[in-house]
């Protein structure tokens, strides 16, 4: 033990938390740990620390049994420590996701009964659940051995996500510290890219991929300043693709080594200004639960909604916070209820919703995607009329493309595929295809508008089509509250309908 202690040599702490992951179903929350920081340790040298990580031990499960497995235990979770470039490496660099990091605020006593107790848990099994006794939940356990009048955990009975167990801490007065900002290696090359002109950015692409040399004339003519940031945006542009480079990783590992030592000759300074970060810390973004009442409008009929939403974030709601682009509603439940004649239905039941829109660029053409499944209304989404509009089970999804800037206006399109099991079409079932495109835009700060158009063609099973077009906007959050106007316009199978909603969120 005293030997292991001398290793970590521990002066502080600081809480670790990576952006989420969408291409991950462990992470697409984010994540937590730990960084223990050492008493020869400075702001430069902080990668030479140690990460005290909980995870699971997935193996290699993958598919239905990796999500049965991760939400009923049976993955066994571990308490582990690894050197901190090692967790940056697979967080910022592999899988490009910006990290923060938050010094905690531990008296020398507090921070000894931390660092014994981890060693008390090395080796120790625990069942892992992705959504209650998971990373975030584990860790809010080791800070409370440290400092038990926390009482931290007994908050999170019920599900603990990562990003609102950081915003309990930051609850907790003079706990953590202001918040430092690592950008990740795609964020580095975005920003560093942004500074150079349209034909060094080119340059630098063709030295990346092996189409021109560090030894170009295209580059000795250019400045040393500028030799040196084209070396540096081609470097990294091909340690970026490196890891899905294949068989061809041999050159490209070559082709590094080439850039590195024609960097190496050039006395001058990139002198790139650092990657800014963004205007919200996840501890500042809004609660996970989403609570919403309001009223719908549809056709001449209007009804009361009401709705709750466990997690996590949609496109319309607060963007400070949260990783751009991305949605995740999990467990939302709509509800519906005529005024004038007392009957209660539900609208939609989602299980998760999930849109991961990244815009493309000169540098990067990365493809956009979404899908959904649950229970949801058809062949008509009208809660309270005459037409057919019978509750059932649907998966719709599909890849997609996005271009522009989703800190002002964005532009995407979806190829959609379709599947629902719903007793309201005539064969019992329905599968379709087809397509959407929309308009993401953010006139000021913490105000979003979604608008789209999209049509879906039923091939079998369903007869007709169905067409849709909506506007969506969310005003900036006042506190925990927030007001939402939707409008709407449908058609399917030949007959249409309109539709407005006004709902007040309320965030916990």
């Amino acid at each position: 033990f005293e030997q292991w202690r001398a290793a970590l040599d521990p002066a502080s702490v600081s809480l670790i938390f990576p952006s989420a992951y969408l291409n991950s179903p462990a992470s697409m929350f984010g994540h937590t740990l730990l960084r223990v920081d050492s008493h020869s340790q400075t702001r430069t040298t902080e990668l030479l620390a140690y990460a005290i990580n909980f995870a699971a031990n997935t193996d290699a499960d993958r598919g239905l049994g990796f999500a049965v497995k991760g939400l009923t235990g049976g993955f066994a979770g571990l308490f582990g420590v690894f050197p901190y470039y090692e967790k940056v490496k697979q967080y910022a660099w592999i899988e490009s996701r910006d990290v923060w990091a938050y010094p905690l605020e531990l008296t020398p006593d507090q921070l000894e009964r931390l660092i014994t107790h981890l060693w008390e848990m090395q080796g120790v099994r625990f069942d892992y659940y992705f959504l209650t006794k998971n990373c975030a939940y584990q860790l809010l356990s080791l800070l409370q051995a440290a400092r038990p009048s926390l009482r931290l955990v007994e908050q999170f009975d019920w599900y603990a996500i990562p990003a609102d167990t950081v915003r309990a801490l930051a609850a907790v007065p003079g706990l953590l510290g202001p918040a430092a900002f690592r950008p990740s290696l795609r964020s580095i090359i975005d920003w560093h890219a942004g500074a150079l002109t349209q034909t060094q950015r080119e340059l630098a692409q063709r030295i990346a991929r092996g189409q021109s040399t560090p030894q170009a004339t295209a580059l000795q003519r250019l400045a040393p300043k500028n030799r040196a940031r084209v070396l540096e945006v081609a470097h990294d542009l091909n340690y970026y693709r490196y890891r899905s480079a294949g068989k061809a990783r041999k050159a490209s590992l070559a082709r590094s080594r080439a850039i590195l030592l024609a960097r190496s000759r050039i006395t001058a300074d990139a002198d790139f200004t650092p990657v800014p970060a963004p205007r919200l810390a996840p501890d500042q973004g809004h609660r996970s639960l989403r609570v919403s009442a309001g009223g719908v409008w549809e056709d001449d009929v209007f009804s009361l909604a009401a709705r709750i939403r466990p997690a996590y974030h949609d496109l319309l709601d607060p963007p400070g916070g949260y990783t751009d682009g991305a949605q995740i509603n999990f467990l939302d439940l709509a509800l519906r209820l005529d005024p004038d004649e007392g009957r209660l239905k539900i609208d939609q039941a989602t299980l998760i919703d999930i849109v991961s829109l990244s815009p493309r660029s000169a540098l990067f053409k990365p493809v956009s995607w979404q899908v959904a499944t649950g229970l949801r209304r058809r062949p008509s989404s009208r809660v309270f009329d005459s037409a057919a509009n019978n509750l059932g089970f649907y998966v719709e999804g599909g890849p997609g493309l996005a271009w522009g800037d989703l800190d002002s206006l964005a532009a995407y399109g979806f190829a959609l595929g379709s599947a629902d099991i719903n007793s309201g079409f005539d064969s019992d079932y329905a599968l379709g295809a087809g397509a959407s495109l929309g308009l993401l835009a953010r006139p000021a700060p913490g105000w979003q508008l979604r608008s789209e158009v999209g049509a879906l063609s039923y091939a079998a099973g369903g007869a007709g089509r169905r067409r849709w077009a909506r506007l969506g906007t969310q005003l900036p959050r006042l506190g925990r509250w927030g007001l939402r106007l939707r409008l709407g316009y449908e058609e399917n199978a030949g007959t249409s309908y309109g539709q407005a909603g006004l709902t007040l969120h309320g965030y916990y």
